[in-house]
């Protein structure tokens, strides 16, 4: 039992390492709200932050990295480190020591970032007083930029320059650009649109300007129902809000089931052998048993059902990877033995959120954690079938072997 705990912890601390500074894993702050949660003005924490909430409002100090999930996020005060953000809205009007990292419908930054803004959104304002030390990497439906950066490199919809970048700018919008006489470029301006656009008088650009026609684009301009941009954009608002998505199913799952909820994370504790066993069978043996239904008349309908149970049944395997993990890390840096399942989830669904966007080790590390979580799953959702029919549950079960040295 001791040897599974410690697998346990070890696998969280591995996730929170992917992502985090190590001062991270060492101590952190976290909080969680039904409504509003607040760092007020006269307030100091020196951890990292993990928060979730309705709203979140950060008036104060952290001498660390914020982690935020939220309806709203809005950094009035400082944070010394990193802002990590998945909301609705972002808004930085405060002090951002290094970088702000927001996955959210619409992101202002009014105040001062030390490092770069990197942003998926459907309006990325950084406005006039506003200050970013380096790089805005960005993709977003709308982008105006009227405050000061060191560089932009941003894809979107429509743009308009009519700030100070000291670097260069590289854009491409599916719509058109626009340069306003108050623009100062520093470096080279290199755009890609539809339309060639003009630089009026007074705007400064210290390098080359280089333009380069979107074909594809003017012809979907032109095309069937004009909106050469939408579907890309909503692609872009989708998979944010499916991973918001993910942490509001998850407190939702705990709140509706809590008992359940905990025998999964327990079943993975005490049984990871036949939890991943379960979970390899499923994913491998359901896809062929629904491919095959679809060559029949009859099985046509059932193998399209069973294709999207599967995919449902997947998504939801992220959320009790998530309530696992974050239980796993609050009970190994907490004295208290109860944990909230509400601020597990939260924690534990943030972190499967943000290793979800590490290329290939982040795919590879949520799959394989999924298929823990989804075997478990199944493995609780048998045992109650059996008790409802009256009969005990088999302790037969698929293994993977384990070896030892």
């Amino acid at each position: 039992m001791k040897t599974i705990k410690k697998w346990g912890i070890a696998l969280a601390i591995f996730f929170v390492l992917l992502l985090v500074p190590l001062s991270a894993v060492l101590a952190f702050d976290f909080r969680a709200g039904d409504q509003i949660v607040t760092i007020g003005k006269d307030e100091v924490i020196n951890d990292d932050v993990i928060v979730a909430g309705q709203a979140i409002n950060v008036e104060g100090t952290i001498n660390g990295d914020l982690i935020a999930a939220a309806n709203t996020v809005t950094v009035s005060g400082e944070v010394k480190g990193s802002v990590i953000a998945g909301a609705g809205t972002v808004d930085i009007s405060g002090k951002v020591g290094n970088d702000v990292l927001a996955g959210a419908g619409i992101v202002n930054i009014t105040g001062e970032v030390g490092d770069n803004v990197i942003a998926g959104a459907g309006n990325l304002t950084i406005s006039s007083g506003a200050k970013v030390k380096n790089e805005v990497l960005a993709g977003a439906g709308n982008f105006d930029l009227s405050g000061e950066v060191g560089s932009v490199n941003v894809s979107t919809g429509q743009a308009i320059i009519s700030g100070k970048v000291a670097k260069n700018v590289h854009l491409k919008a599916s719509e058109q650009v626009e340069v306003t006489s108050s623009a100062d470029i520093g470096g080279d301006f290199n755009y890609k649109s539809p339309e060639k656009t003009e630089i009026p008088h007074g705007a400064k650009i210290g390098g080359e300007t280089k333009w380069e026609i979107i074909k594809e684009a003017k012809r979907r301009a032109r095309g069937l129902y004009g909106i050469p941009f939408a579907l890309g954009f909503m692609g872009l608002v989708f998979s944010l809000f499916s991973k918001l998505g993910l942490l509001i199913l998850g407190l939702i799952i705990v709140w509706l089931a809590p008992k359940p909820s905990k025998e999964v994370i327990d079943k993975i504790t005490k049984t990871p052998g036949s939890s991943f066993g379960w979970g390899l069978l499923t994913v491998i043996v359901a896809p062929i048993v629904c491919f095959i239904a679809l060559f029949t008349i009859i099985g046509i309908p059932l193998g399209l059902i069973g294709f999207a149970l599967l995919g449902i049944a997947i998504y939801i395997s992220k959320v009790f990877l998530g309530l696992f993990i974050g239980e796993k890390i609050i009970k190994a840096f907490s004295k208290n033995k109860q944990v909230s399942l509400y601020g597990a989830v939260a924690l534990g669904t943030i972190i499967v959120i943000i290793v979800s966007y590490i290329p290939i080790l982040g795919f590879l590390a949520i799959g394989i954690g999924s298929l823990f979580a989804l075997g478990a799953l199944l493995m609780v959702k048998k045992e109650h079938c059996l008790k409802i029919c009256g009969r005990e549950p088999k302790e037969v079960i698929p293994k993977v072997e384990e070896t030892t040295k």
